[in-house]
């Protein structure tokens, strides 16, 4: 979970001003794509350790 957690906190940074949607559209695409799939890893990996932990 903590490398998701990093590589999410990466994907923010490098979209947090909003320049690289103008100057790379395809990359700010993959970014998104990419951080959509980490927020539905990490949601799973958290109803996981719920369980676990039930």
């Amino acid at each position: 979970m903590a490398q998701l957690e990093a590589q999410q906190k990466a994907i923010a940074q490098e979209l947090f001003d909003g320049s690289l949607y103008a100057s790379n559209a395809r990359r700010a695409a993959e970014l998104t794509a990419r951080n959509t799939s980490i927020e539905e890893d990490l949601m799973q990996a958290l109803q996981r350790w719920e369980n676990l932990a039930a």
